[in-house]
């Protein structure tokens, strides 16, 4: 593919933002992006690192897994599994419904603080990548030949989530920012790749944190080809994780305009150990761990590691993270473990258990997910994990009865 439109859009831009700066003594570009405005002196970038080849374990006397108690949780309880109903991807039904309709309850109410909270990471990492623009020459020599090519049609990102955010209400609400946010032409997904990647070939031990667990190195997934997309299940206005004939009444119209769902383009791979024990772990799979939410904690670390967090600072991550996360829900492109399981890599959320291990159950893990966002000011009025729902929520919502549209 022929680039050179886009380094002709961009060198044009930033003559457009940038005047006053001449090639010969363009300043030395902020390449290392912190999330956090807590210093505007300039930094320099770091020298890359590199991670040893005979590293066995991407964090020192984590347990391998040969080392962990291996047993199937449909071995727990096997009346249970036997009689949960699954959709055509194999995922509980009762399960992807719980996560939809709570996601959707969540940002459909969600309070102006928290909205200023999302939309100043998005303005922020914005802000950051348009003044990388006039260096994205040099930025891109951090990359061998086949990523620069990938990388580059990203720097057109910054612009175009500025300016979207500019189009936002004052007083916009949970859906608008979700809608923004989830908009392919906006590329706030493309913005996140952008500075993912550059911190990736900077820090590659904070980025092997996550990337090199086996749920990165095996992601179980694959695009399903094209011929057999259905448009209607791949861009609509409906919201979550569910096929549209399971589709709930609460989750059908969220969005104003038609928003892609990356649950209807992505298809597990069957032979894959990392969808076997998400499906033996009972957790929903719908195109694998979430790299937006890995990129975003890698971003968080490479600013302030999690352990020198106050609490107050490590609540305010784990908000945010779990809104993202949330937020892909809504969008049908991840669960809610695929987000959090990349964020616990990082040092959050490390109180609920991991389902894949084998130990605990996806109930258990979703169980004790939903105490932390309680603590977190993350509450709806829908249940999140089966605990609840039969302790003391409402019943989970039934189909609706529009959704008699055939699988896609």
């Amino acid at each position: 593919m022929d680039y050179s439109p886009i380094k002709r859009w961009l060198r044009k831009a930033c003559r457009c933002w940038f005047p006053e700066l001449e090639a010969e003594n363009l300043p030395t570009p902020e390449v290392a992006l912190p999330l956090q405005d807590t210093a505007q002196e300039e930094i320099q970038p770091p020298p890359v690192q590199t991670i040893p080849a005979d590293v066995a374990s991407p964090v020192e006397g984590m347990a391998t897994a040969e080392e962990i108690p291996r047993r199937s949780f449909a071995s727990v309880d096997p009346s249970i599994q036997e009689a949960e109903e699954r959709d055509r991807r194999g995922n509980s039904i009762a399960a992807t419904r719980r996560e939809s309709s709570w996601s959707v309850e969540l940002w459909r109410k969600l309070d102006q603080d928290k909205i200023r909270m999302v939309a100043e990471l998005a303005r922020s990492l914005a802000d950051k990548g348009k003044a990388l623009l006039p260096h994205f020459e040099e930025v891109l020599d951090l990359f061998d030949e086949d990523r620069r090519n990938t990388v580059l049609p990203w720097f057109q990102a910054p612009p175009l989530v500025l300016a979207a955010l500019e189009r936002l209400p004052a007083e916009a609400d949970g859906p608008e920012l979700c809608e923004l946010l989830l908009n392919e032409d906006v590329q706030f997904r493309e913005l996140l790749d952008l500075h993912g990647n550059i911190a990736e070939v900077q820090y590659p031990d904070i980025s092997a944190l996550a990337r090199r667990r086996s749920f990165f190195e095996d992601r179980g997934r694959q695009l399903i080809d094209l011929g057999d997309r259905r448009r209607e299940s791949l861009t609509n206005r409906h919201a979550g994780i569910t096929d549209r004939e399971n589709q709930t009444a609460s989750t059908e119209d969220f969005f104003r305009g038609a928003v892609g769902h990356a649950k209807d383009g992505f298809e597990r791979i069957e032979e894959s150990e990392t969808v076997k024990k998400f499906l033996d772990s009972g957790t929903p799979f719908i195109s694998g761990v979430s790299g937006v939410i890995q990129q975003l904690a890698m971003l968080m670390e490479v600013d302030t590691p999690a352990d020198s967090l106050s609490e107050e600072e490590r609540q305010h991550r784990e908000t945010i993270i779990g809104l993202m996360a949330a937020m892909l829900v809504v969008g049908g492109t991840h669960s809610m473990m695929e987000g959090i399981l990349p964020a616990q890599a990082y040092g959050y959320f490390t109180d609920v258990p991991n389902p894949l291990d084998m130990v605990h159950g996806y109930d258990e893990a979703m169980a004790a997910l939903e105490r932390r966002f309680g603590e977190l000011g993350l509450t709806t009025t829908k249940p999140l994990s089966a605990q609840v729902q039969t302790e003391e929520g409402p019943a989970v919502e039934t189909a609706s009865h529009h959704s008699h549209a055939p699988s896609h």
